[in-house]
C-alpha cells in the first residue's frame, strides 16, 4: 500500500488560499436510506433503497491569523449566509482536487493557556463534490 504525506494540501475559497491550516477533515459522506421492509421480507431482514446523497461537510483547524485574507473570507462567508465555491488541492504526490459549494455554518475560536490562538471552522457542503 502506498502512503501519502498530507503536507502541502491547500484549501481555497475560489482563488484565495486560506492560510495557517493545521488540518482538513471531511465529516463523512452519507446516503439517506428509505426502508422497504414488509411483513414477508426474506429471512426477516430489513431492506432499503437509496434516496439522496449528503456530501457532509469539511472541518478546518487553523492557527488564528486576523491578517490572513483567506481567513477573513471565511468569517465574511459566515455572515453572508450564501454558499461559496471552495476547493481542496491534495499534495503533489496525489494531484487531486475536490471542488464544492458550501456554507460556513460554524466558527469556533479557542483561547487556551500555553497554545497559540486557534479557530475551528465548519463548512456544510451543498450539492456534490467534483473530483478532478
Amino acid at each position: 500500500m502506498t502512503a501519502y504525506a498530507s503536507f502541502g494540501a491547500i484549501f481555497k475559497q475560489s482563488s484565495t488560499t486560506i492560510g495557517q491550516i493545521k488540518s482538513i477533515s471531511y465529516d463523512g459522506l452519507t446516503k439517506r436510506m428509505l426502508e422497504t421492509t414488509d411483513l414477508t421480507s426474506t429471512n426477516r431482514a430489513a431492506t432499503f433503497v437509496s434516496e439522496v446523497r449528503d456530501w457532509g461537510g469539511v472541518t478546518l483547524e487553523l492557527h488564528m491569523d486576523p491578517d490572513d485574507t483567506g481567513q477573513d473570507i471565511l468569517w465574511t462567508a459566515y455572515g453572508a449566509n450564501t454558499a461559496q465555491s471552495y476547493n481542496i488541492s491534495y499534495p503533489d504526490n496525489t494531484p487531486e482536487v475536490h471542488t464544492f459549494d458550501a456554507f460556513v455554518d460554524r466558527i469556533e475560536p479557542a483561547i487556551r493557556l500555553g497554545e497559540v490562538l486557534s479557530v475551528t471552522i465548519h463548512l456544510k457542503i451543498t450539492g456534490a463534490i467534483t473530483i478532478s
